[in-house]
């Protein structure tokens, strides 16, 4: 015990005293305060501490948990509560008291922007990271209000997914303009390789409907073994490249498939294999570089199946409730209005949609060279506001003001 003869009521005024002084000197003094008082204590109680190691005795700590564990998670709570007001505090200093201003309003600016860039991905609207930069640097040395700044930003991402939702019924090609391309491969193919339609083109097909939505490719399917036919088909039409190919950036030499262009049409061939476990599908995304393997528990006959469409055409396509289950996975905008389509082909109940057993998929990034392609996916781009610029006339006044300044010189020498 220290002090117990003196009154309580001092020693919180000695106390008070220099607590009101800190807090008339503002954060500043503050935070200096608490750092050389906390330097001073841990050095104090590490002194203390090593002072006591020859009066130590193991035994003292028995006996462990005697009244139970109760009392020690206790004890420990207790301790966390007092650690809890000083560092609320500190996380409630307010931004105009920081001395580097200009460096936490430009991280401020930053992680605001990445945050947006963030809900645009989670609603299947991608940036790319130079549109990205060029919204940072445009915004990073302003000397307006942050508020004011958010707000800009604000409106450039609003507005941008304005147009972009405006534009994305212009993105990718028409029903017709995809039929007519599957048309043409179907044609090309004399060899005795199976193609088959997958994707969200499928229910369209089969309803002949082409007042849906723009696709962004035509994605055909074959068995694994018949992949190489393919390609030395397509090289003979001289439509191969291996830029567009997945054996060029593989690993561990797996075929994923690969991409042709035909009319300007994206053709994306995949690949699939039956297994003892089921079905395993091999897809390639050309723009990203990515491999994915899909593991589906069906049998050959339960994924690849005979249509008749409503014209009366014979197609063999993915299984509806698969292409179901691969919108399933993705849940885009139009991924929800492809299964409103397969509903109307098949009459598959939202029941039956639940219980459809997801693919279970596996990305692999590819290596290889980083080659720029057509993206497989539309990408939003940030309008920004173009800033106004000079009109030349203080350049030109300046010009005719050095120009003058030189006669005069000239005029006076003589």
């Amino acid at each position: 015990q220290y002090l117990y003869n003196t009154p309580q009521g001092f020693i919180a005024i000695l106390f008070i005293i220099p607590i009101i002084y800190l807090l008339s000197k503002g954060i500043t003094v503050i935070l200096r305060s608490s750092i050389i008082i906390f330097i001073l204590s841990f050095s104090f109680f590490s002194i203390s501490a090593l002072a006591l190691i020859p009066q130590m005795n193991i035994q003292n700590i028995m006996p462990v948990l005697a009244n139970g564990v109760m009392d020690p998670i206790k004890a420990g709570v207790l301790s966390i509560g007092y650690l809890t007001l000083p560092t609320m505090l500190i996380s409630c200093i307010p931004k105009d008291s920081y001395v580097d201003t200009k460096n936490f309003k430009k991280k401020l600016i930053i992680s605001y922007i990445e945050n947006k860039v963030k809900e645009l991905e989670n609603m299947s609207m991608f940036v790319s990271k130079d549109n990205v930069q060029k919204v940072i640097n445009n915004f990073l040395n302003r000397n307006e209000d942050i508020e004011i700044i958010k707000t800009k930003i604000d409106t450039i991402f609003n507005n941008s997914v304005t147009a972009y939702k405006e534009n994305l019924d212009k993105v990718g090609y028409t029903y017709d303009e995809i039929m007519r391309v599957y048309d043409k491969v179907i044609r090309m193919n004399k060899t005795r390789v199976s193609l088959y339609l997958m994707g969200g083109i499928v229910p369209y097909v089969l309803l002949n409907d082409n007042t849906g939505r723009r696709h962004e490719s035509l994605d055909l399917l074959c068995e694994k073994k018949d992949i190489e036919q393919l390609r030395e088909l397509f090289r003979k039409k001289d439509l191969y490249d291996p830029k567009r190919d997945s054996l060029t950036y593989t690993v561990n030499n797996i075929d994923y498939g690969f991409q042709i262009v035909i009319d300007k049409v994206k053709v994306n061939i995949f690949v699939f294999e039956e297994t003892d476990k089921g079905i395993t599908e091999y897809t390639f995304d050309c723009k990203k570089k990515i491999g994915r393997i899909k593991n589906i528990a069906a049998k050959l006959n339960d994924y690849i199946m005979p249509y008749v469409s409503s014209d009366n055409k014979k197609y063999t396509t993915v299984s509806l409730e698969f292409v179901v289950a691969d919108k399933l996975l993705t849940n885009r905008e139009k991924d929800k209005v492809d299964i409103e389509k397969v509903k109307e082909c098949n009459g598959i109940s939202n029941e039956k949609i639940k219980k459809l057993p997801l693919p279970i998929v596996k990305e692999v990034r590819l290596i290889g060279d980083n080659l720029e392609f057509t993206s497989t996916m539309p990408r939003i781009k940030l309008d920004i506001p173009k800033k106004h610029k000079s009109n030349g006339f203080i350049n030109i006044g300046t010009i005719l003001l050095l120009i003058a300044i030189v006669v005069c010189i000239v005029l006076s020498g003589r």
